[in-house]
């Protein structure tokens, strides 16, 4: 015999799924447009971190490395300052962007061989974490 109680509540689940998406879908768009306010809010207001609701809020630096000419005038910046560990004939973008980064949150300056082909921007997003303990 056909189980439809277990049928409606499969449907049930289905649809409960799909609101939920929706409603997890609007809450992001929502966080992404309060993002930028909330990351100046904290700069402007010289706080590194602040508990609300049981979630602390941070901001976070990202670096992000552009190759702005070829990749082979940045193989050879890269090489011409001490850096040729990171690459061969081609480079992992992964490594020299963390070398960089390091570089960029230590201010340490970049050389001045990589002026013209490789430069930075930085991403800051709010963020948070659990603020209760288990």
């Amino acid at each position: 015999m056909l189980d439809m109680d277990a049928l409606k509540e499969f449907a049930e689940i289905e649809n409960k799924l799909v609101e939920l998406k929706l409603q997890m879908d609007r809450l992001e768009t929502r966080k992404t447009e309060l993002n930028p306010y909330i990351v100046q809010n904290l700069i402007d207001n010289q706080i590194d971190r602040i508990t609300v609701n049981g979630r602390t809020i941070y901001t976070h630096r990202r670096v992000v490395i552009n190759v702005l000419s070829d990749r082979q005038k940045a193989i050879e910046a890269l090489k011409k300052s001490g850096f040729g560990d990171y690459v061969k004939e081609d480079f992992n973008t992964r490594s020299v962007n963390a070398l960089l980064s390091e570089m960029v949150n230590n201010d340490v300056p970049f050389p001045e061989e990589f002026e013209g082909c490789i430069d930075y921007h930085s991403i800051v997003n709010a963020r948070s974490r659990n603020s209760t303990n288990p």
